[in-house]
């Protein structure tokens, strides 16, 4: 059986109680978790940038509201308040502080539609995470198999 082709193509088959045959399997197997993180890294890159060109426009309506809440305080509390304030005959701070109110819920309702859409760009990490707890349990699966036979040949 030693003197056989190996079905993989690397070689001649060692044999099982050789020390080469040991190093070589940790070789390929850490060979393989190379390319593993190799590819792991590439899918993620491809996740981000797909991320990334969803969360545009929600970033973009995001901002444009936080820009609108914070851009509408003093113009709200100035132009607003003093107009309610002589429409209702109430002291002109209360107008202010009423017609700031308001201004800052419309512009956090804006951020916050902007903000749920932002959450939904990020799915495209699905693929990703699925594929890593795939390879973690191929590694696992490996590490396993890998560990019985040795455990049988020392009994």
């Amino acid at each position: 059986m030693v003197d056989q082709a190996s079905v993989n193509g690397r070689g001649t088959a060692r044999a099982p109680g050789s020390s080469s045959a040991g190093y070589d399997g940790v070789a390929e197997f850490v060979d393989d978790l190379a390319s593993l993180a190799e590819l792991q890294a590439a899918l993620a890159a491809m996740d981000f940038r797909d991320a990334a060109r969803k969360s545009a426009v929600p970033i973009a309506l995001t901002v444009l509201g936080l820009t609108a809440v914070v851009a509408s305080v003093p113009v709200a509390l100035l132009g607003a308040g003093w107009l309610l304030a002589s429409a209702l005959k109430i002291h002109l701070g209360w107008a202010m502080l009423l017609t700031a109110g308001a201004a800052m819920a419309l512009g956090g309702l804006v951020a916050g539609l902007g903000g749920t859409r932002l959450s939904h760009s990020f799915d495209s990490f699905r693929r990703s995470r699925k594929q890593l707890w795939l390879n973690l349990a191929w590694i696992r699966a490996v590490l396993i198999t890998s560990a019985r036979p040795h455990a049988r040949r020392r009994v």
